[in-house]
């Protein structure tokens, strides 16, 4: 039971970066719908067939209703409202089923399994551990090769594009010495040639700008500044940049036209999602 409560809070978290201690809840309010459906009809099929019915109607009004208000909060909030909403369906499972709900296996789950020579184990519990196994949901990868297809399509359809960031270089020295370098900046685009963007932190303070002619660097602290004639469009600059100026420009796949094109280039296969927040 344990594995299925972890792999639901890595699934929601993982891909909706929503904290809900409250959906372990859910399997509790299951588990008492299921146990009196099942003295009620006096069926385990039907019991567990009509409690996941109604669990899940439950959760989408759940959802509708009070976590999607959550979506846009902050963590802390999301815990403490979460948390909240455990004490509530706590309390409101004790008032509608009361704590003593019994529920017995049915006959084939009953009984154990022997796995070893001398090592058995209960089959009801061998049931849930093959449905967590197969609990944790990840998108095929032509979905996921769509989904990533229409985000690269809206990124490259926008004209102008404005945004801050903040970024972290790691360096490790020889004396296997780990230096953390913290930076912020700003960029603005508009497509198809026109570029500014700045750099600042202890060790820089710097301003690039493209006008589509020339590429101009300004050091500010050090009040100096050089240019390089780049004409063309950004593809063409960052192509420059990599290709004769042997520039690696971080995160500029991101700005191109041709954003998918860039980004599956040395893509194998895809086997996870990941949340990337953007300061804007």
């Amino acid at each position: 039971m344990l594995f299925l409560l972890a792999a639901g809070l890595t699934l929601v978290f993982g891909i909706m970066d929503m904290i809900n201690l409250a959906h372990g809840s859910l399997y509790m309010v299951g588990a008492f719908l299921a146990a009196w459906l099942v003295a009620l009809t006096g069926s385990f099929v039907l019991g567990v067939l009509g409690a996941i019915a109604i669990t899940a109607a439950f959760g989408m009004a759940l959802e509708t209703t009070l976590l999607r208000t959550l979506y846009a909060r902050d963590h802390l909030s999301q815990v403490l409202a979460t948390f909240a909403l455990i004490l509530i369906l706590n309390d409101g499972v004790k008032m509608v089923f009361g704590t003593d709900l019994p529920l017995s296996a049915p006959d084939a789950l009953s009984g154990p399994v022997q796995l070893l020579p001398g090592l058995s184990y209960p089959a009801y519990r061998l049931l849930i551990l093959a449905v967590g196994l197969g609990a944790p949901a990840r998108a095929d990868e032509a979905t996921a090769k769509s989904l990533l297809k229409a985000m690269s399509d809206y990124l490259a359809a926008q004209t102008a594009i404005s945004f801050g960031y903040d970024t972290n270089l790691e360096v490790v020295t020889k004396d296997h010495q780990k230096l953390l370098l913290a930076s912020s900046g700003t960029m603005d685009l508009a497509r198809p040639d026109k570029f500014r963007g700045s750099r600042h932190c202890g060790f820089a303070n710097v301003e690039m700008v493209f006008d589509g002619k020339t590429l101009t660097l300004l050091g500010k602290d050090a009040n100096l500044y050089t240019q390089v004639d780049v004409p063309g469009t950004l593809d063409h600059l960052v192509d420059e940049l990599r290709d004769t100026h042997h520039r690696p420009v971080p995160g500029a796949d991101l700005l191109l036209s041709h954003v998918y094109d860039e980004l599956m280039g040395d893509v194998v296969t895809f086997y996870r999602s990941y949340t990337v927040g953007v300061r804007s």
